[in-house]
């Protein structure tokens, strides 16, 4: 934690906002780039980069945006006010990034441009039993078919 410390410390207070702003904001990548952005040359690593900005979300703790509701009720209602018209169908997928494993529920819609939109995402850490559960509550729901894989992890996850 020193190096991460010491990292903060070096920052400029500019830099330091932006990465707050960023950090309040969920936007753990942009503030990831914004660090190691503004220490070009000083060899700041991808890792001393994430530990700064995942100190920074526990300093922060309750100026954090919160996560959108991922209940039932919740995510029926943005499944039925998605611009694209209601889903013909819902997909689970895994998706990993340097943080770990998530799993993203998104919408075929009639109207798609290439892009699924997600209703929700659920990170590792609290189990995958709940999360296929609620998508395949939410297919049942709204009537549409569930794509994707079963609730047991990633190939290759070993939680």
């Amino acid at each position: 934690m020193t190096a991460v410390r010491e990292l903060w410390e070096a920052l400029p207070p500019a830099v330091r906002e932006e990465v707050d702003a960023c950090v309040v904001r969920r936007r753990m990548v942009g503030a990831v780039h914004t660090v190691r952005s503004s220490t070009e040359g000083a060899g700041t690593g991808l890792h001393l980069g994430m530990d700064l900005v995942t100190w920074r979300m526990e300093v922060l703790g309750d100026r954090v945006e919160p996560l959108p509701a991922d209940d039932l009720e919740a995510l029926t209602r943005r499944a039925r006010e998605l611009p694209g018209g209601p889903p013909a169908a819902l997909r689970l997928e895994w998706d990993g990034d340097s943080w770990g494993w998530m799993l993203v529920l998104t919408a075929e819609t009639t109207e798609q441009d290439g892009r699924l939109p997600a209703l929700a995402v659920w990170r590792e850490g609290g189990g995958w039993t709940e999360p296929t559960a609620t998508a395949a509550a939410l297919a049942g729901r709204l009537g549409v078919p569930l794509h994707g894989p079963g609730g047991d992890g990633p190939a290759g996850w070993d939680g």
